[in-house]
């Protein structure tokens, strides 16, 4: 898996997604053939390919997960820091202490909430002796919308707390 913040070089471009390509018509393609592992297809190497057309791994796929803006991009710090990005990913060490301990409490107790839902589906699960394909669809179907209920408090919490520059570490200011 690749990670936040992922990009191509080409000829002398920079090609990577941003929150206006996966709004725009190809993006809302992209996201209707995606999976239930979109939100972590959509930080990659393999959906930027995708959405440019990209054939034969054509160019050098680059990411970096540091908190030097140096490590990016210009038009990627860019984006970052006007929250282009908040339907792709983030990364929580852009974070100063004090907004990353709001974050984490956050994220704490909605991942309690989707383990409590995982723990009692896999306990449901055990109980069936000769589980059928449905009983298997079911439990992914209960798992992945913990999950994606998880997801959906995590990501958008993060960019709440970025939006505000006092809540983001020096570099990213």
């Amino acid at each position: 898996m690749c990670e936040f913040v992922s990009w191509i070089k080409l000829k002398g471009k920079i090609l990577y997604l941003n929150d206006d390509c996966l709004r725009d018509k190809k993006g809302k393609e992209m996201k209707r053939h995606g999976d239930e592992h979109f939100q972590n297809d959509v930080q990659g190497h393999g959906a930027i390919m995708w959405y440019f057309d990209l054939k034969d791994n054509k160019g050098v796929n680059e990411e970096s997960e540091s908190i030097n803006t140096k490590d990016y991009p210009e038009q990627i710090v860019e984006d970052i820091k006007n929250c282009k990005m908040s339907l792709i990913g983030y990364n929580f060490r852009f974070l100063t202490d004090s907004a990353l301990k709001d974050y984490l409490a956050i994220k704490n107790s909605a991942e309690k909430k989707y383990l409590a839902i995982k723990s009692s589906a896999y306990k449901d699960f055990s109980t069936i002796i000769n589980p059928t394909n449905e009983d298997h669809e079911a439990t992914g179907y209960i798992l992945n919308s913990a999950c994606k209920d998880y997801e959906s408090i995590t990501m958008p919490t993060f960019w709440e707390l970025f939006k505000l520059k006092k809540n983001r570490i020096k570099q990213w200011q």
